[in-house]
């Protein structure tokens, strides 16, 4: 074998097939922004799949190596779903997996197609009845359809909506519409006329469909908040109000507030003072200092019924003491704390439970002004559980058996089940889509197969059942045993103290440390994640991935070369191999067989593309004479 350089003389990212763009570089933009192309449609979904499962399945770097899901938007009656992925690319990747299979049920998979969509081409009409009104719909149409007096034009359609008691005026373009409502005063008879535009329900256009429709639903009111996805981290708070304040640059207008994501430091929730507005805003495309914005309506989705005498404080910091966070809220709020609860693997999220309910608006208030420690703390309501965690289940048990049982309100006490998700531990979570069943349940002895159960209320925003203490033991996940590894790429880790020291090097720095094997066989990753290490419990989830990736990853950079050689020349190939000058010796080795007759060059894969064609060139030259 032959020697290698110093690691400092060979750069392993020059190599790689594919030059990372420098941050500074200016991402180009989007043949197609259009947000369809990375979005499939998932069907034949199984009863108990929900939105998570469907987030982690596609999320899956193992199964759909270079997919991240950025939505999963599932249909009312649970059976489809929309996932929408980062990138276009994504798309084909599952549809190159497919047939797939969820529990054990065959789904189906194909592109989205957008529904046509909805032009806002209507205006509503309101004023006093004496001239909004089904009997004066020939005197309305004839002034919309003026262009001098209203700045209409032709009418498409002219109806009289009797629930709103409004008319509904259809043009033949939205340009016509957003003439006749920017329009500074409308009248007739001198009735003063109040005109803006009209946004369709998803469920029906037809005024008359939705108001049958809306005798048994509620009306929701039209959004005025839109979702902003992208912004740089290096962009002001007043950057993005003056941008979408800006009608010309954005289509935006007037805002009422500018929020952040509890959840996701990428996402930005801005409310506008008018409907339209927002709906103008959504339709654009945009981009910020250089950088494109996914930009869309939203609607908040129904807060559940929550606690009133507890709220989950984020953003703690790990040194802040029970006593110092009680005198803060006593102390800012006036507000008295009983206890708290940790996070089972969140060391900056706690539950704090008052002797009394507080107010929630003066905490919040406090919360906003002051920093505990130098720490920015957000709080927001507990959502009452509608889960219980089932543990001691026996081996044969199924989701089904677990659903029924539930179910069964005079066996369990529960009553409709949401779903049923199965933990890695043989424990189970149970939803049930009325929380008041939850202390019935609590107060039944339960078997089921034969074997005693153990029945808690689970705290999602904890991460474990109540009244509990979060456990601080560390469970580290088992050994990875990398089977199948290139013998001679192993051969030049054993050998090379430069390629040993990176691949260690690049392991550590997500807390593993490989056993290398003595001749062949299986290379063994282990954890190191200590309960030192911040977030160490979610470093944990992903540590088997994030090893083997890294590992495989750096071994890709490797490539192997075999030249065969004539047992007769063999002696004259060794000597004119001797005479070789390498430029860069300690990026490639060269490994010799003469039982078998083979020249084997391993290295980074320019060095050992050149060496392989050279010793090719060579054996040619000595086989001629």
């Amino acid at each position: 074998m032959f020697g290698m350089p110093p690691l400092n003389q060979f750069n392993i990212k020059e190599e790689e097939p594919v030059d990372p763009e420098p941050e500074n570089r200016e991402p180009s933009e989007p043949e197609t922004p259009e947000e369809n192309q990375r979005k499939i449609v998932v069907s034949n979904l199984p009863s108990t799949a929900h939105d998570e499962y469907l987030q982690m399945f596609f999320d899956n770097k193992r199964k759909f190596k270079g997919c991240d899901v950025y939505s999963v938007e599932m249909d009312e009656d649970g059976t489809s779903a929309i996932i929408e992925f980062e990138t276009p690319e994504a798309v084909d990747i599952v549809l190159s997996k497919c047939p797939l299979k969820m529990m054990g049920q065959e789904v189906e998979i194909s592109k989205y197609e957008p529904p046509p969509s909805v032009l806002l081409c209507t205006v509503e009409v309101t004023g006093p009845c004496s001239v909004v009104s089904e009997d004066y719909l020939e005197g309305l149409e004839m002034y919309f359809e003026s262009k001098n007096r209203s700045g209409g034009d032709d009418v498409v359609d002219i109806k009289f909506d009797t629930l709103n008691n409004m008319v509904l005026v259809t043009f033949d373009s939205e340009e016509v519409a957003q003439r006749v409502v920017e329009k500074e005063q409308h009248s007739i008879k001198n009735e003063k006329l109040n005109v803006k535009i009209h946004i369709p329900s998803k469920k029906s256009e037809n005024p008359d469909d939705m108001a049958e429709e809306m005798e048994e639903e509620e009306e929701t009111e039209p959004p005025k908040t839109i979702k902003v996805k992208g912004i740089n981290k290096s962009t002001s708070r007043d950057t993005v109000e003056f941008y979408f304040e800006h009608s010309r640059r954005s289509g935006g207008g007037d805002i009422e507030t500018i929020k952040s994501d509890d959840e996701d430091e990428d996402v930005l929730y801005i409310t506008f003072k008018s409907t339209e507005v927002a709906v103008s805003v959504s339709k654009r495309t945009h981009k910020l200092e250089g950088k494109s914005l996914n930009v869309s309506l939203y609607v908040p989705p129904v807060a559940p019924p929550s606690y009133d005498n507890k709220i989950l404080l984020k953003g703690l910091q790990a040194s802040t003491t029970q006593d110092c966070l009680f005198t803060f809220i006593e102390a800012k709020s006036g507000c008295v704390p009983e206890t708290m609860d940790y996070h089972s693997e969140q060391e900056d999220v706690v539950i704090i439970t008052f002797s009394e309910p507080p107010d929630f608006k003066k905490l919040e208030s406090a919360f906003d002004k002051y920093k505990l420690e130098g720490a920015s703390l957000k709080i927001c309501p507990v959502p009452i559980s509608n889960c219980i965690i089932v543990a001691n289940l026996a081996s044969d048990v199924t989701i089904d058996t677990i659903e029924f049982y539930f179910e069964n309100k005079r066996k369990s006490g529960g009553g409709e089940v949401e779903k049923v998700v199965m933990n890695e531990d043989d424990t189970c979570l149970v939803y049930f889509a009325d929380y008041t069943v939850i202390d019935d349940v609590l107060e039944k002895e339960h078997t089921l197969n034969r074997q005693l159960l153990d029945v808690k209320r689970y705290q999602e925003c904890l991460g474990r059942p109540e009244g509990e203490i979060a456990e601080s033991v560390l469970r580290l996940p088992e050994d990875l045993v990398l089977i199948n590894v290139d013998a001679q790429k192993l051969k030049l880790m054993k050998y090379s103290d430069a390629f040993r020291l990176e691949i260690e090097r690049q392991l550590d720095s997500c807390y593993a440390t490989i056993v290398w094997p003595e001749e062949g066989g299986e290379v063994i990753l282990k954890c190191t994640l200590t309960t030192e290490v911040k977030d160490c419990s979610k470093l944990i989830k992903t540590w088997k991935n994030t090893a083997a990736e890294i590992f495989e990853d750096f071994m890709k950079l490797i490539i192997v070369k075999k030249v065969q050689i004539l047992q007769d020349i063999w002696g004259k190939v060794m000597e004119e191999l001797q005479t070789f000058y390498l430029e860069n010796p300690k990026t490639v080795a060269i490994f010799v067989d003469k039982n078998e007759g083979v020249i084997t060059v391993a290295g980074i894969k320019k060095v050992a593309e050149d060496l392989s064609t050279k010793i090719e060139n060579m054996t040619k030259v000595v086989m001629a004479k």
